[in-house]
């Protein structure tokens, strides 16, 4: 598709990137099984959280999701909430703002896929560290409507090594003095991440092979990710190294609008 869309032409001409990025997303978005992580976790305590559950009814705080809500050949997994969770960093701060729809002090954010709302009550410090967030959930009928829904992992998670690639070069066409113009975040490593353990049923290292394109998956709201051949996970015993490339994120990130702008 990438090609067929480009043409054939003799000029020399540059290929922006994004036009890769675009057709990659159409291709992942339509055969990726989904999957909530965290790259830079926060630990959340849910103060209520048995209250909550006993309320709960039969169906305790475990919920059915869909592989790809546009695919339901794909199937689905389940999700339970606990009383421990975390959520990314970049879904907290501690200092809010009205363009800013994440979780901070005193606001609430809806949890996905449960629909009540996380509400934080205190942030624990460490110095400057953000250790804890403790919070309560507020499921009430007359609960005010958030304006985000944040993902989450369970107290069960698996831990996993998530490589997040992005722009070689700080321009958008690199000069003769290409060397001083490599970006230092063009690979940034989350050493802790943390995955929701439904990947159990599609990653394990019998399935990594360095000929073959291995599972690719949409970390909810972040973006595409493929399985490295440096995992030697093993799904039966929950052991061994965990680790995830990013391919592309969900959409055009700030870099290319800064540098059409």
């Amino acid at each position: 598709n990438f090609c067929n869309d480009l043409g054939a032409t003799r000029a020399e001409n540059l290929i922006e990137i994004e036009k890769l990025y675009h057709t990659a997303r159409l291709n992942l978005g339509a055969t990726s099984r989904r999957a909530m992580a965290a790259l830079d976790p926060i630990k959340v305590t849910i103060t209520n959280f048995e209250e909550e559950k006993a309320k709960a009814g039969d169906g305790g705080m475990t919920f059915e999701v869909q592989n790809s809500p546009t695919d339901e050949s794909l199937g689905s997994h389940t999700v339970t909430l606990t009383s421990t969770i975390y959520i990314d960093s970049s879904d907290f701060r501690l200092v809010d703002s009205s363009v800013y729809y994440g979780l901070a002090p005193n606001k609430a954010v809806g949890i996905k896929y449960h629909g009540g709302n996380l509400f934080c009550d205190e942030v624990v410090k460490d110095g400057d560290k953000i250790v804890e967030l403790k919070c309560h959930i507020d499921n009430s009928e007359g609960r005010k409507k958030p304006k985000s829904f944040i993902t989450w992992v369970a107290s069960d998670a698996i831990p996993c090594e998530v490589r997040v690639y992005g722009h070689i070069f700080t321009v958008k066409e690199p000069t003769d003095r290409w060397e001083e113009e490599i970006s230092p975040d063009s690979e940034l490593i989350h050493a802790k991440a943390l995955v929701d353990p439904s990947v159990r049923e599609v990653v394990d290292k019998k399935y990594v092979n360095k000929w073959h394109s291995n599972c690719a998956l949409q970390f909810e709201r972040i973006g595409y990710f493929v399985v490295d051949t440096d995992t030697k996970f093993d799904s039966e015993s929950n052991t061994g190294d965990l680790v995830f490339n990013r391919t592309v994120s969900l959409k055009e990130e700030v870099f290319k609008k800064e540098l059409t702008a």
